[in-house]
């Protein structure tokens, strides 16, 4: 209550009425607030039970199925969440408190542990016992290779199609693709479905595989490793050449390209010709680079090619060798004259 000191006198008395009433009003609101709720209002202590009844603790599961989990007083519940090793996996709003489980994803030959915890709209909680599965390596997912299949060869390719099945409960694919078969320095790609198109051609020899992620990070195991190789056929034409072997393997980052090219040859699309053709060799002046009619006399020959007059390293450099069906062309391309056609 509020105290205040005042005497009554003349209008003293009214002020004191009112005051009375003030304090009578709001000593009521205070009470009002303060009372506790109904009985019906009041919350439940009590924390709903959950269990899991499917699989069942100690099973081997080889194969998708489904995780089933039973709780009480369902109309309280407000969620239910799943967790495998400890990750969450599945939160259910409403039952049923169902998930099909693609074991593929977690074959490892161990035991993992499933847990459901239940809250309900009392900010209560409770978690069930744990259940423990065993995963054989035998139940593992893993994409089958459609396409390229073994050892193909490409030759002139615009693009190449890669194609593989399809692993239930993807979010990505994760496709790589090197030179090498342990793929120390891989290309990575990660296509939402089960298909890759691939445009930025290189010439070789190549490795790819491919394998699948699932929406909570788990992995599958590697596809097997599918080899395939990548040839530019190319005519005795020099522009021909210039778009396969030059644009492709020459003109690059680093190497025959840009304002200070390797050697000062800079072999970009319309740029190569008038720097070939009658134009000295860096390493071995005395040769031409390329020499009209004269392959055996013409230095870009050896460095693709190899020989006892070759000074440096081969080319392309930091590539794969050229096949011989295209030393062969560019061979041909000189002795027919080097002609800029």
């Amino acid at each position: 209550m509020i105290h205040h000191r005042f005497s009554i006198r003349g209008g003293g008395k009214r002020h004191f009425v009112a005051f009375l009433v003030i304090n009578f009003w709001l000593g009521l609101w205070i009470w009002s607030c303060q009372k506790p709720e109904p009985p019906g209002a009041e919350k439940d202590p009590h924390p709903p039970e959950v269990r899991i009844i499917d699989p069942v603790d100690g099973a081997v599961w080889t194969q998708s199925d489904t995780i089933r989990i039973e709780a009480s007083d369902d109309e309280r519940i407000e969620r239910v969440v799943l967790f495998i090793d400890g990750q969450i996996v599945m939160e259910f709003t409403h039952s049923p408190y169902a998930y099909l489980w693609h074991v593929g994803y977690w074959a490892d030959d161990l035991t993992h542990e499933l847990r459901a915890t239940a809250y309900d709209t009392d900010n209560n909680e409770s978690t069930s016992d744990p259940i423990r599965v065993t995963i054989p390596k035998r139940a593992a997912f893993r994409p089958r290779i459609f396409r390229p299949t073994p050892d193909t060869l490409f030759k002139n390719p615009g693009e190449i199609q890669f194609r593989w099945s399809s692993l239930p409960d993807v979010a990505n694919y994760e496709l790589q693709m090197d030179r090498s078969e342990n793929f120390s320095n891989p290309q990575t790609f990660f296509p939402q479905s089960y298909r890759y198109t691939l445009t930025d051609i290189q010439e070789g020899r190549f490795y790819w595989r491919v394998r699948g992620k699932n929406h909570v990070g788990k992995y599958s195991e590697w596809s097997e490793v599918i080899g395939f190789s990548i040839l530019f056929v190319v005519t005795a034409r020099f522009s021909d050449i210039e778009e396969k072997v030059f644009a492709r393997s020459c003109a690059l980052a680093n190497c025959h390209t840009g304002d200070f090219p390797a050697q000062g040859l800079n072999l970009s699309p319309g740029l190569a010709y008038q720097n070939l053709v009658n134009v000295p060799s860096f390493e071995v002046p005395s040769w031409m680079l390329v020499e009209p009619y004269r392959s055996d006399r013409s230095y870009l020959i050896t460095k693709i090619e190899g020989g006892d007059s070759l000074k440096g390293g081969l080319m392309p450099l930091n590539g794969p060798r050229l096949h011989q069906e295209v030393i062969d062309s560019i061979r041909a391309w000189i002795d027919q004259g080097a002609l800029d056609n």
